[in-house]
């Protein structure tokens, strides 16, 4: 969560307001720094994250420090509101409160020696924040707020960078701020520099970023599959990459193919193709689905149904999800559905209509998802199975299996 990593102490009524009456006393004496420090590791604890943010003028002292403590005041002022920002409650308030995000801007800006600890928890709080979408749209327009995360993001420390593409990750929530974040100057090739060479953390969260500035926004998709290295990166991350790395990448090749300006160059990338089939066989409930989803929107070009077809065992990892028991997981239930409008639009060509009714099991199953299926799952299996049955033997089959003669028309 991005806590400073302190016990967690308890907290009485009295003692908090001596603590906020000393953070007033910024500029005068070391007592203020050393309040704000008492209060970032009490707000470790739910209780004391509630009691804190209830203390009057709480918010203002530690905003006050912010702007005008010592370089180790501002860091622990920051990191009071770290801790305080993981309760919704308190995003909401925080959010509010006169001059926060502003400082909290003004401390990322921050060259001063000694503040690489400030920048961090300055981020990370503007991630909690942004967990609010109120303050996603606040947080973004918010002078210097967007250019001060991409300088992080590029030259932070390794904390420093995960934080950053944290905060960019859920500001990109909001449509409102797709194309903001994605114009900023740096934001992308940052971003790709990340995912490219990255800690684990970063790796996913600028994935996790890439992903949400692509999901609506069609100007963004085409953005980001033109930045230098941004497919390859991708494709290194989803060949290599954690679990959560490999989820994140295959989503962001699926929103990238939803233009179909990307469905080409993207199946053209140097291994793209095997990283996602290796990911459809091999990869976690959530990664398999992503990479069926990535491999329908690929296959709505004609070139790319010839090649993911010949992509060694891509037919058959697409019918082995297909089979699967989805056991009312509504995660395999949706890779079922994305696994059949793959084999749907792969159908479309004719060589590929006998190579998929060849593989073992893969009738029955449409048959049973277009009879049991969900409504999607109902509309892939019907289009695949009418596309299939151009070929007269698979006619047969699927008519042998039970399916209604009039699917096939």
């Amino acid at each position: 969560m991005g806590q400073i990593d302190n016990t967690a102490m308890s907290a009485d009524q009295s003692e908090l307001s001596m603590l906020v009456g000393k953070l007033r006393l910024v500029g005068e004496s070391d007592e203020a720094t050393k309040a704000a420090g008492t209060l970032a590791s009490m707000a470790i604890d739910a209780d004391n994250r509630v009691a804190i943010s209830k203390e009057e003028g709480v918010l203002a002292a530690l905003v006050t420090m912010l702007c005008d403590g010592s370089t180790v005041g501002k860091e622990k002022a920051a990191g009071t509101l770290l801790n305080l920002a993981v309760d919704a409650d308190n995003q909401v308030a925080i959010g509010k409160q006169e001059g926060a995000l502003a400082a909290l801007v003004s401390l990322l800006q921050c060259d001063n020696d000694g503040s690489t600890a400030g920048k961090e928890k300055a981020a990370g709080t503007l991630q909690h924040l942004a967990n609010n979408a109120d303050n996603r749209e606040a947080i973004a327009k918010q002078e210097g707020a967007l250019a001060a995360l991409v300088a992080l993001l590029r030259d932070g420390s390794v904390t420093g960078k995960e934080k950053a593409a944290s905060a960019m990750l859920n500001l990109a929530n909001s449509i409102e701020n797709e194309e903001p974040i994605a114009q900023q100057e740096g934001a992308l090739a940052a971003l790709v520099a990340l995912v490219r060479d990255g800690s684990v953390v970063g790796r996913e969260r600028a994935a996790g970023a890439l992903q949400n500035l692509a999901t609506w926004n069609a100007r963004n998709q085409v953005a980001i599959a033109k930045e230098e290295g941004a497919l390859a990166a991708l494709v290194a991350l989803l060949r290599d990459g954690s679990v959560t790395g490999k989820e994140k990448a295959a989503s962001v090749l699926l929103n990238l193919a939803n233009s179909t300006e990307n469905e080409v160059p993207i199946a053209l990338q140097e291994g793209a193709l095997a990283a996602l089939v290796a990911l459809l066989r091999d990869g976690s409930v959530v990664g398999r689905e992503t990479a069926a989803g990535a491999l329908q929107n690929l296959a709505a070009d004609a070139g790319n149904q010839v090649s993911i077809a010949k992509e060694e065992g891509a037919l058959a990892a697409l019918v082995a999800l297909l089979l699967r028991d989805d056991d009312g997981d509504v995660g395999v239930a949706a890779g079922k559905e994305k696994a059949a409008g793959a084999l749907w639009f792969l159908a479309k060509n004719a060589d590929n209509q006998v190579a998929i009714a060849k593989e073992e099991g893969v009738l029955a199953a449409l048959v049973t998802m277009l009879r049991d299926g969900t409504a999607t799952g109902k509309i892939m299996a019907g289009g695949a199975v009418k596309l299939l049955s151009e070929n007269q033997d698979a006619k047969v089959a699927l008519l042998e299996l039970g399916c209604d003669a009039s699917a096939l028309t």
